[in-house]
């Protein structure tokens, strides 16, 4: 009888959350002779940001006006950049090597995207990517006093500064934190649930995980790869990636409940989606394709 009535309630929870129904599907229209890949939607949801094969360069569309902007040409600018609130500044990390790759440079850099001038930040040997917060640019390197002043009020919203030596940085409360839900863990693609009070990230033994900002896992999801929030907090979306050993050969984009009961599929496709973010203001899956294509995945949550 237990098990029955344990099994009626996972029913239910499943039923409850309702389900995800891919709408229309659209190929943005952007210059051919780049592999456009890792399309990001600005937090005010107006542009998308876009790299090229090797994170090289930044570029800026506006899906509404279709004008596509390049922002910087430079090397590794691409992979893990940063746009402010209002979506008019853009940070990130330049790398430069003298007569040798141990001979290397890094810079953080903050840029006006209304007029492309830049201030350098920061400069070093080894430097984390960059993050915007309330009062300006964080980055894992900067000392407590800096911090402190850049995070502003204590009671602002948890912000995630990527991952460190030890596992997941995490500003919470106006002070640094480091995340280590499974000890000794190795941690990829951590993201702050929309109302900001969970973390979804990817262990490299255990696969996806749920936790609350004390690290306490609520829930293990398995291999599912580049988890990212739908902007409502009830789905995860993720690529169903495979491989032969040597290349990739299908990949399709789910979403996962964040407590694991309830998995839709949202591609079958040749496409080989990949890398899909989420906009924060509408219904839309933004995701690059094996062939350097950027596609718009209008969605509606129904049956809730």
């Amino acid at each position: 009888m237990r098990t029955f009535l344990m099994a009626l309630v996972a029913c239910c929870a499943m039923t409850a959350i309702g389900q995800v129904t891919i709408t229309s599907t659209e190929r943005l229209l952007l210059p051919a002779g780049k592999h456009w890949t890792a399309p990001r939607f600005s937090p005010d949801g107006q542009s998308i940001f876009l790299t090229t094969s090797g994170y090289r360069g930044i570029w800026q569309f506006r899906p509404v006006t279709g004008a596509l902007q390049e922002i910087t040409d430079e090397p590794g600018a691409g992979y893990g950049f940063s746009v402010s609130a209002d979506g008019t500044r853009l940070a990130y990390r330049r790398t430069s090597f003298g007569a040798t790759v141990f001979d290397r440079t890094q810079e953080i850099i903050d840029l006006d995207l209304r007029t492309l001038d830049a201030v350098t930040l920061a400069r070093g040997r080894d430097l984390s990517v960059p993050t915007y917060h309330a009062n300006g640019v964080l980055y894992q390197e900067m000392e407590a006093n800096d911090l402190a002043k850049a995070a502003g009020a204590a009671t602002a919203r948890p912000v995630v500064m990527g991952v460190d030596g030890t596992g997941i940085a995490l500003l919470l409360d106006g002070k640094r934190h480091s995340l280590d839900p499974f000890g000794n863990g190795h941690y990829i693609w951590p993201a702050l649930s929309p109302d900001g009070t969970q973390l979804v990230a990817y262990e490299m033994a255990r696969g996806t995980f749920v936790c609350d900002l004390n690290g306490r896992v609520t829930a293990e999801l398995g291999r599912r790869d580049g988890p990212v929030w739908m902007r409502s907090g009830k789905w995860l979306v993720y690529m169903d990636d495979r491989d032969d050993g040597h290349a990739l050969v299908s990949s399709d984009l789910y979403c996962v409940s964040p407590d694991g009961f309830s998995t839709v599929r949202l591609t079958d496709t040749s496409d080989l989606e990949l890398e899909p973010d989420c906009s924060p203001t509408e219904n839309v899956i933004v995701c690059s394709t094996l062939n350097g294509e950027v596609l718009l995945l209008r969605y509606a949550e129904v049956g809730e």
